[in-house]
């Protein structure tokens, strides 16, 4: 929902490229044939460029209307001024050995990758997209509700639970309302905590394989009302205890060897995330050296996971293990001192473990490599709120709306 240039969460390059290029061509097509053109492809053109721009899932449907509108107009063209067969036979074969290798990319999966999407190609469902296992757990043991859960996961729960349980949120922003939607959308502990306030949840359904989840189950996980009932690599379930305090089912047994199945032998994305997922979910639950082994052997693995050093200081750090958290930020950041990115992750480690003098020299150096990066001046401010500068954080606030 957020727009096609959204200065914090903006699209990847290449997406932004290429929705560009579709408009930018369909728009040069309508223009060369345009004593022909139709006033419903200039109609169509305009509604989803401004759909486009205005929301960002909108823009496949940009590429599907432009690509129509792109060759109807070009053909209308080049049958009143026609090329030679040569130019035709060249352009034609461009053409197509284009697409070939557009598909050649995206049956290996590298174009996903470039997207920075987690998509792979195949058939069937995409595990980590989908609590499938949670939502079969919960339709066979009919715990009660109402059941909280991500606006992420709002279609598939209607899809597979529905009428049974009613979903709390899902995608459809006409039907809630820009504030009530936000409002549902947040998942932070202290949110939640209102939230359950008002509707008195019965169970919880934490998809934390692909959205940060790390607040609300430890939040959970340290509340004597709710208990952890159901795990996999996709999703948590937390049922609330009864008021007599005796457990509806069999507590998860976290120190188990075998709570979860074996990682995959065979690198891929899939299992990057995985491990990920799953470090994450023992650091939440306070099985902090358990969460670092995990990392580490990960990173053997993988070196290059985004966010890995960062991480591993954190996790280094949980186990007490402050100075090599430090030398593993320091030789990180050595590497290329000139990433203001690596100096954001850094900062907000420091932010995250006590340490603001050294959160702040991160900030000001990243927003001193990057004077335009909102992010950077986001953080900054949240870390003077937390320090009751309130002065200075209005300060920064004041910056960003300059900026934005």
């Amino acid at each position: 929902l957020r727009p096609l240039f959204d200065p914090v969460f903006a699209a990847p390059p290449l997406v932004l490229t290429l929705v560009i290029a579709i408009g930018s061509l369909s728009l040069i097509a309508m223009l060369l044939n345009w004593s022909r053109v139709e006033a419903s492809d200039v109609l169509l053109w305009n509604a989803f460029v401004y759909l486009t721009l205005s929301a960002q899932r909108n823009r496949a449907l940009l590429g599907i209307v432009g690509a129509a509108i792109l060759m109807r107009n070009a053909q209308s063209f080049l049958d009143r001024h026609p090329i030679s067969p040569r130019i035709q036979t060249a352009l034609a074969t461009l053409v197509s050995v284009s697409l070939l290798g557009v598909a050649g990319d995206v049956f290996v999966g590298n174009f996903y990758e470039r997207l920075g999407a987690i998509r792979q190609t195949g058939l069937g469902i995409q595990s980590l997209h989908y609590p499938v296992g949670a939502a079969e757990w919960i339709a066979r043991e009919r715990p009660p509700g109402p059941i909280a859960h991500r606006m992420f996961d709002g279609g598939y729960l209607i899809w597979r639970l529905y009428p049974d349980y009613s979903v709390m949120l899902d995608g459809r922003l006409e039907i809630y309302g820009d504030e009530n939607f936000a409002r549902l959308k947040d998942w932070s502990p202290e949110n939640f905590s209102r939230l359950d306030g008002q509707y008195q949840f019965g169970t919880v359904l934490i998809h934390y394989s692909m959205m940060k989840s790390g607040g609300i189950i430890s939040r959970l996980h340290r509340d004597d009302a709710w208990e952890l009932t159901f795990a996999d690599d996709v999703a948590l379930v937390f049922v609330r205890v009864p008021d007599g305090g005796r457990a509806r089912y069999p507590a998860a047994d976290l120190d188990s060897a075998n709570f979860f199945p074996a990682v995959d032998a065979t690198p891929s994305r899939e299992d990057m995330l995985r491990r990920s997922a799953r470090a994450t979910f023992y650091y939440s639950m306070d099985r902090e050296a358990r969460a670092l082994k995990i990392w580490e052997d990960s990173l053997g693995v993988y070196p290059d996971m985004p966010g890995g050093h960062a991480t591993l200081a954190l996790f280094l750090h949980a186990n007490d293990r402050k100075a090599e958290a430090d030398e593993v930020l320091r030789k990180w950041v050595g590497e290329d001192p000139q990433d203001a990115e690596r100096h954001v992750y850094v900062a907000d480690f420091y932010r995250s473990a006590g340490r603001p003098r050294l959160a702040q020299k991160h900030y000001d150096r990243a927003i001193a490599l990057r004077p335009k990066d909102v992010q950077s001046y986001m953080h900054l401010a949240i870390l003077f709120e937390q320090e009751g500068k309130i002065d200075e954080a209005i300060a920064v606030y004041e910056r960003v709306v300059d900026l934005v």
